[in-house]
């Protein structure tokens, strides 16, 4: 991901100018208690009763999140899968910036939406 949509100029200048970027080494910590989180942390809490899935999960594990501020609602589109193809990754930042701003039409919040990248 690094090498590929992380590293392309429209990802680079959305980031940039939309978003607060934060990466979590799972192998180091575990995943943020956020309630937008809440299902991956459960799925990363049992893994960890399961030394091959934990080490599978540690090891080659990769997603992306984009979160609200508060961590309270997950942005991203419904279902979305992180991929490393930059189209579908600035798709999925545009997608996520428009509901932001609908829920910031609602709430005046302080800071921008917060992308999470979880990888080792």
């Amino acid at each position: 991901m690094r090498e590929r949509s992380l590293s392309d100029a429209r990802v680079i200048a959305l980031v940039r100018q939309h978003f607060v970027p934060v990466w979590v080494n799972v192998t180091e910590q575990p995943v943020p208690d956020l309630p937008a989180l809440a299902s991956v942390r459960r799925e990363w809490e049992q893994m960890q009763h399961d030394p091959v899935t934990l080490w599978f999960f540690r090891t080659f594990q990769q997603r992306t999140f984009v979160l609200s501020p508060d961590g309270k609602r997950a942005l991203h589109p419904k279902g979305w899968k992180s991929s490393d193809e930059p189209d579908q990754f600035v798709a999925m930042l545009h997608s996520a910036l428009r509901s932001w701003q609908r829920m910031a039409k609602h709430s005046h919040p302080s800071r921008h939406a917060l992308p999470v990248a979880f990888r080792k």
